[in-house]
């Protein structure tokens, strides 16, 4: 098997670059935006820079192999949960997998545990590996840093909108990959040799395949400087997805720089309604990629004209949707007395809801905050709150919050709307109840414990709360719950409880910015062949 290697030359070497000046003017049509590039070896150089800093592959931090995958938000987060079902169950994929996210704000943490119990771990990027992270402005970002900062040795890299047609695995035992450590797909476009980010990089301008990450395959070890590379190019998004779309070609590029060796499956994608189809180097189909048709779980999705496994999809899609609602919903700060009456009312579950019409219906109280049965566009959420020291029972809809009940002592939540006690809404335990589910969360009020191990040691303190809040954003409520308990108490302590929850708030309420631009049909950036 022949290798494929770079077919551009440099201007120069790695540490030595040429001292060149090129002034190019283009205007993307599509979004009328006017990119004037004034290139220099200082890009370059610093470039390279951060891949020198980021030192030798480290041998004692990434072993093994496994997937990963990026995802946050309701859409993808869905679009994730079905690819992780097509693995594990129709592929019977063994692979350790990681779902990376940015940030809270992207990831419920009952998910987090219903992926965990399918063996994936979940990473908050926003806690992971470069201070950059939190400067990123488009999610395609994600993907670079999650493949350098994953646990793994070996990475297959898979787009949230995959469903493969085999298991990704077998990737791992091809002939070409063990011969280069780097597979990659090609894409139905071309960049243009007219592209200024060839003249950007002081490479040869020329016309060829564009590349297609939706999945690749990376030997990190054999490719250390080419995977830091990539991410320092995203890391500049700003400039470089103004001329090439998003991150799929700044694997070609950082490939092309660091002369790298990698394999690329010689066989173009089919292309299907909204969907693109990637082969394996027999020409085999191997993986579809819903490019232009993410997974739904409020809308109907659909069946696509030669998309095989959609009916097996959409009973996964089903599943997800009898408990989640889609809404990436996170409490507010509680006191540990509301948290455990949280889990007494997960434990009942079954509830009857009564209007003031004496209409009835049943509602099921889940963990992670979610509604089960009796879900509507009015009741979506629910929660335990304070109302003038007194616990209510809050039912959040996808617009509003409702008025928070009250608890009677027969167990009844009431909201009475005027004086006179007309009651306009009531939730009444069902006598057989529901029992505990499979997903009760763990301790509550570690924060508290970690409070009294950790003493005056406040820097490891804010450690060991910043890991447990990568793994369950609700840990944030709890210090600041325990902020305001020690507000009286140790004011030194207080303060700096407030501060790191504020600090992990700002985290979890930066959501990715998108600086995405419609690019594809700009003859100067893109070519179809």
């Amino acid at each position: 098997m022949k290798i494929v290697r770079s077919k551009f030359l440099c201007t120069g070497s790695f540490r030595c670059w040429p001292k060149v000046v090129c002034d190019a003017s283009i205007t993307i049509k599509k979004c009328s935006v006017k990119v004037l590039i004034t290139m220099t070896s200082g890009l370059i150089g610093e470039l390279f820079d951060e891949v020198e800093a980021a030192g030798e592959y480290d041998e004692g931090i990434y072993s093994g192999s496994g997937i990963v995958i990026c995802a946050g938000g309701s859409i993808m987060l869905a679009n994730a949960y079905v690819l992780v079902r097509v693995l594990r169950d129709i592929h019977q994929t063994a692979l350790p997998i990681e779902i990376w996210h940015l940030g809270p704000a992207e990831m419920p943490a009952f998910l987090t545990n219903i992926f965990a119990r399918m063996g994936c771990k979940t990473v908050d990027a926003l806690s992971v590996g470069s201070s950059k992270v939190s400067e990123f402005v488009d999610g395609w970002q994600l993907k670079a840093l999650a493949l350098k900062h994953s646990s793994f040795e070996e990475v297959i890299l898979l787009d949230a909108d995959q469903v493969p047609l085999g298991n990704p695995a077998a990737i791992l035992d091809w002939r070409e990959y063990a011969e280069t450590g780097a597979v990659f797909w090609p894409d139905i476009v071309h960049i243009a040799a007219e592209n200024p980010v060839w003249q950007l990089l002081g490479l040869t301008p020329v016309q060829v395949q564009s590349w297609e990450s939706g999945q690749l395959c990376i030997n990190k070890k054999l490719h250390w400087r080419a995977v830091n590379l990539v991410l320092a190019i995203n890391e500049r998004a700003e400039t470089f997805y103004q001329l090439v779309y998003g991150d799929k070609d700044t694997f070609l590029l950082a490939w092309q720089l660091t002369k790298s060796s990698f394999s690329l499956v010689p066989h173009p994608p089919f292309q299907g309604q909204k969907y693109l189809v990637q082969r394996d180097f027999s020409g085999k189909p191997l993986f579809q990629h819903r490019t232009n048709c993410k997974w739904s779980l409020t809308e109907a999705n659909e069946d696509l004209d030669g998309f095989e496994l959609f009916a097996e999809c959409q009973v996964f899609l089903d599943e997800l949707a009898q408990m989640w609602n889609g809404v990436v919903f996170h409490a507010p700060p509680q006191s540990v007395e509301a948290q455990l009456l949280e889990r007494e009312l997960i434990e009942q579950r079954r509830f009857t809801a009564t209007h003031d019409d004496l209409r009835s219906f049943e509602v099921e109280l889940l963990p992670g905050n979610q509604i089960g049965k009796g879900r509507s566009f009015e009741l979506t959420n629910w929660y335990i709150g304070q109302q003038d020291d007194e616990p209510v029972l809050v039912l959040k809809g996808w617009s509003e919050i409702r008025a928070p009940l009250s608890r009677r002592a027969t167990g009844k939540w009431l909201f009475k709307g005027d004086d006179r006690g007309k009651i306009e809404f009531c939730l009444d335990p069902l006598r057989e109840g529901g029992g505990p589910p499979d997903s009760m969360e763990g301790p509550i009020d570690i924060v508290t414990d970690l409070i009294g191990v950790a003493g005056k040691q406040l820097s490891e303190l804010n450690t060991s709360l910043e890991l447990l809040a990568r793994t369950n954003p609700a840990i944030i409520r709890q210090i600041e719950t325990a902020a305001a308990f020690h507000e009286k108490i140790d004011a030194v302590l207080a303060g700096n409880l407030a501060s790191l929850a504020a600090k992990l708030r700002s985290a979890e309420e930066k959501p990715a910015k998108s600086v995405r631009h419609l690019i594809m049909g700009d003859k100067n950036l893109y070519v179809r062949p």
